[in-house]
């Protein structure tokens, strides 16, 4: 700035002390202004220049419109250089110095202030006036770059933050991670005037996945004017991350590399774009021992962190099975395993050429059969929740609701299996594998998927008054079913084979009568049970089945006792043939008691009529 008997000035000029040559900078500040005053002051990482007050010509006048002016400019000298006007922070009421040119001005570098003394405002003035300027020339020191500059915000992270001048300040380190309203600080440690070592705070719940802005202070100084920046992501999440590629497939070659590809998702299921995550990798193979026991031994592997989420993994298997365990150490250091682990690939001598390569053959017939079974689920979940529904049709509507199961018991893998496909066909077009078709199919799919899902969502509200009156409805035919198993049961000791005077032949006849009134029990029971499944209240047939358990094992043993009678009678008929000479008495007689003591391994109720007439026929004999 400046005047002469022409002009009056707003420019900038440098001079090179060295060389002696001005330098037109082209870099003006606000109107022409004279008489102002500057103070050079020592900032990191820049020096400043203050201009205070002068006389400005605010309307364009030329000096003889000149108005005595009350502002503050700074010039920082850095690599580029460039001005600020910093907003003073003062209410209406705050006393303030009078605008005037021609003052005396000096810094006080321990208080961070600018001294101002006097000057001309058409009188001499003699007061003095200090303004605090720590905000712009920052502390004796600065900071430059944290490494590395992101992490997780669940924090406890370990960063390095250099700068400059770190010693020049005792006192306690604090390092501010700020976005917005939002601020978390954590305590460093100064290890030399360029480092200063901290855990990163945790942000989860303030300030969240965000690029922060990253100060430090030192004792009682203030926050450096200088900043850096911390991206803070989400962590990384196991049950959102995948492993694809041909090392987890089936029928690889055997005795080559082989490897496949773990991307990490955060809990929004994104792609992370950073590494740095702590996998732990269980890679074994089964083998037989000399004595023909299947054991597992450890498999080297290779597995490099891309930088960018994600992870290559790479082996050799020998012929036989592969059990890959993936698992991501969470926050609490607990290893969790990804979606799809453990991963079981089988390796072949017989394998197809380029089988392990990401794009040979295997990877490509992978991709077109987990779409067809994609569709295939969708087809057949999507026709099958769609069946018309009469009153009382309780089996087509278990049928829906089993469509409806099998769309929540699937979901999961429905989902892993499309970010598998997604993440497999992206590999490959970065190979120069075009998989514009599959994507479109992948597309397709998808849409299709999340349709049905919305579909089913409607088809559950839709059928509930008709699953709650069916349910209602076959709790009371079980509970029929039950007092009906139990009346036929009290009736079975009415039956012909209970009692000796009915003979074998009608004994045998009714058993096989009940037996098959059993089985038209049984395959009721089954009926009911399937029901009662679906319906969650299985246990409710409990009692039924115990029923039948008891008629089944009591059927078989008056069946035994009569198959006894039928041993008995063939072996007594033989004593009657026996010619009279030959009859050996004693050999008759172990024989009778060899029938007596089998009699008496028959487990049924001694007491009933059927066993007594039997105890009694041998023992006449």
């Amino acid at each position: 700035g400046g005047w002469n008997h022409d002009s009056t000035f707003n420019d900038l000029f440098m001079l090179d002390v060295e060389n002696k040559d001005w330098s037109d900078v082209d870099l003006a500040w606000g109107v022409p202004r004279w008489n102002c005053s500057l103070q050079l002051v020592e900032a990191i990482p820049a020096w400043c220049v203050f201009v205070f007050g002068g006389t400005a010509d605010v309307n364009g006048e030329g000096r003889s419109g000149g108005i005595f002016d009350l502002r503050i400019g700074v010039l920082n000298l850095g690599e580029e250089l460039r001005w600020n006007e910093p907003e003073i922070e003062m209410k209406k009421l705050d006393p303030k110095p009078m605008p005037r040119e021609h003052s005396a001005v000096c810094y006080d570098p321990e208080e961070s202030r600018l001294i101002i003394f006097g000057g001309w405002a058409n009188k001499w003035l003699d007061d003095v006036w200090q303004i605090n300027v720590s905000s712009i020339v920052g502390p004796p020191y600065a900071i430059l770059k944290v490494e590395p500059p992101l992490g997780p915000v669940t924090g406890n992270m370990q960063v390095t933050i250099r700068g400059v001048g770190f010693n020049s300040t005792n006192g306690l380190v604090i390092v501010e991670f700020s976005s917005g309203k939002h601020a978390a600080t954590t305590q460093g440690e100064v290890i030399n005037g360029e480092t200063i070592k901290c855990l990163t705070p945790a942000v989860a719940n303030t300030i969240g996945p965000k690029v922060c802005t990253v100060r430090v202070q030192i004792g009682a100084r203030d926050l450096t004017t200088t900043t850096t920046s911390y991206n803070f992501f989400l962590n990384s999440v196991a049950e959102k991350s995948l492993c694809y590629g041909p090392g987890v497939l089936q029928e690889q070659a055997a005795g080559q590399e082989t490897r496949c590809t773990i991307q990490l998702r955060n809990q929004n299921g994104e792609n992370r774009k950073s590494g740095r995550d702590e996998l732990v990798i269980s890679l074994q193979q089964k083998f037989q021992n000399e004595e023909g026991k299947d054991l597992l031994r450890d498999l080297p592997y290779e597995l490099i962190d891309l930088d960018n989420g994600q992870y290559s993994l790479t082996y050799i298997a020998d012929e036989g099975e592969v059990i890959i365990h993936i698992k991501l150490m969470d926050e609490t250091g607990k290893p969790r395993p990804i979606r799809g682990s453990p991963f079981k690939p089988s390796f072949s001598n017989c394998a197809r050429n380029r089988a392990n390569e990401f794009t040979g053959p295997l990877v490509s017939s992978w991709i077109q059969s987990t779409l067809k079974s994609l569709d295939e689920f969708y087809q057949t979940t999507n026709v099958g929740h769609q069946t018309k529904l009469k009153d009382g049709d309780v089996m087509n509507l278990i049928k829906v609701m089993n469509h409806i199961k099998d769309m929540y018991d699937q979901e999961d893998l429905l989902v892993l299996q499309q970010d598998e496909v997604f993440e497999t066909v992206t590999h490959l077009e970065k190979d120069g594998v075009p998989g514009d078709k599959a994507h479109k199919s992948l597309k397709k799919i998808g849409t299709n998927l999340r349709q049905l899902k919305e579909d089913i969502l409607a088809k559950e509200k839709e059928i509930q008054p008709m699953q709650q009156k069916e349910s209602e409805l076959y709790r009371k035919v079980i509970s029929d079913f039950e007092n009906e198993l139990k009346n036929y049961q009290s009736g079975l000791r009415k039956e012909a084979y209970y009692f000796y005077k009915s003979g074998l032949e009608l004994a045998t006849k009714r058993l096989n009568d009940v037996t098959a009134d059993l089985d038209k029990f049984q395959a009721r029971m089954d009926e009911l049970k399937h029901i009662a499944t679906n319906f969650l209240y299985p246990e409710e047939l409990n009692n039924s089945y115990k029923c039948m358990a008891a008629m089944r094992e009591d059927v078989a043993n008056m069946r035994s006792l009569w198959e006894f009678e039928t041993a008995r009678i063939q072996k007594t008929e033989t004593f009657l043939v026996v010619p009279w000479g030959r009859i050996s008495p004693m050999d008759m007689e172990d024989e009778i008691k060899a029938l007596f003591k089998r009699l008496k391994e028959v487990k049924v109720d001694r007491k009933c009529d059927a066993y007594m007439g039997m105890q009694d026929v041998v023992k006449k004999w």
